[in-house]
């Protein structure tokens, strides 16, 4: 019994031994950063500023205008499934924007064409005004080897989709 008693005493002693040598290491760790930390803060300036012969630069969030051209991107609506069984289509205005992405609109956008990827803001002109509405069609989208990155943000109609020879579809009416 003795000889177990020593030996826990034992392992007890050097575990604390490692503790202390860990929080050493801790410390000196928390100073080399703290070190680094004002190195860093050292090293941040002040923002650019654009010179006068420079454009700023514009950074888009949602859809541009030219998904829809001619028309205003907010004029446009787009149906937004029955919530029962039975109930009635409800139009919804978009109101993504150059600088704003509704959820809102991307799932109505998904809505619209359930048995496939969601359509883009592109196809809205076909939506609303059938397909007979001149539109400009994705190369990604047609193309029988690549597919459009952009998805619901992409400015082209996602409405012409792959044919088995790889032609492009014309929209559904």
């Amino acid at each position: 019994g003795d000889c177990h008693a020593a030996a826990a005493a034992k392992d007890k002693e050097e575990e604390e031994e490692e503790d202390e040598a860990a929080a050493e290491e801790g410390e000196e760790a928390m100073e080399d950063q703290g070190g680094k930390q004002e190195e860093v803060e050292a090293l941040e300036s002040e923002p650019e500023v654009a010179s006068e012969d420079e454009e700023p630069l514009q950074v888009l969030v949602g859809p541009s205008q030219l998904a829809s051209a001619p028309w205003a991107i907010n004029d446009l609506w787009l149906l937004q499934p029955p919530k029962e069984e039975g109930g009635a289509f409800e139009k919804v205005m978009i109101s993504s924007s150059p600088d704003v992405l509704r959820l809102s609109d991307t799932k109505l956008l998904a809505a619209a064409r359930p048995d496939g990827l969601p359509l883009s803001f592109g196809s809205i002109v076909h939506l609303r005004f059938g397909r007979r509405q001149p539109c400009r069609p994705c190369m990604f989208e047609k193309s029988k080897t690549r597919s459009c990155r952009r998805s619901w943000l992409c400015d082209f109609c996602h409405l012409h989709t792959r044919g088995a020879s790889g032609a492009a579809d014309g929209p559904p009416e």
